[in-house]
């Protein structure tokens, strides 16, 4: 490891400062947009470091669990540095299900949570749909046999 950081000394070392002040600006740059990235995406985002404890998390984790990200660890269970994918179904603060994701990240935990609540709720829409739709074939077809069976036993043909 020692060699290492002596390569990065030296590499630095032969740099001049304008160079250096450059990549500093595009570090920056870079970090910015992704801190921005962070705290505006509208998937909930913790990060957990080596001891299973919350490291960082963005503002839509909160948004989404209802409470702050430390608080909800016991209720999520979630798996140290384990990838893993649930669904849970929280009720504080209002009704809402969340697909949770999790992923190794060094030696900590990436957690990403999304609102499914929407898609839940259209997935039991469609299935009431589909009942309804297969009781109204069983019952159409109940008709057609009972439509056929008079036709078939009545004396009276009526053809036009």
């Amino acid at each position: 490891m020692k060699s290492f950081f002596d390569g990065v000394r030296r590499h630095i070392g032969n740099m001049d400062a304008e160079h250096l002040r450059e990549q500093y600006r595009r570090l920056s740059d870079e970090v910015s947009s992704l801190d921005t990235l962070f705290s505006t995406i509208a998937q909930g985002i913790i990060v957990l470091d080596e001891r299973g404890e919350v490291a960082k998390s963005n503002p839509a984790a909160r948004e989404l669990l209802g409470m702050d990200p430390e608080d909800a660890l016991p209720m999520l269970a979630i798996p140290h540095g384990k990838s893993s994918k649930r669904e849970i179904d929280i009720t504080y603060p209002e009704a809402r299900s969340l697909d949770i994701q999790t992923m190794p990240m060094g030696e900590g935990t990436l957690v990403c949570l999304r609102d499914i609540t929407a898609e839940r709720n259209l997935q039991l829409q469609l299935k009431e749909h589909d009942r309804q739709l297969h009781k109204t074939a069983e019952e159409t077809g109940s008709y057609e046999k009972q439509l056929f069976y008079l036709l078939e036993n009545s004396d009276m043909w009526v053809w036009s």
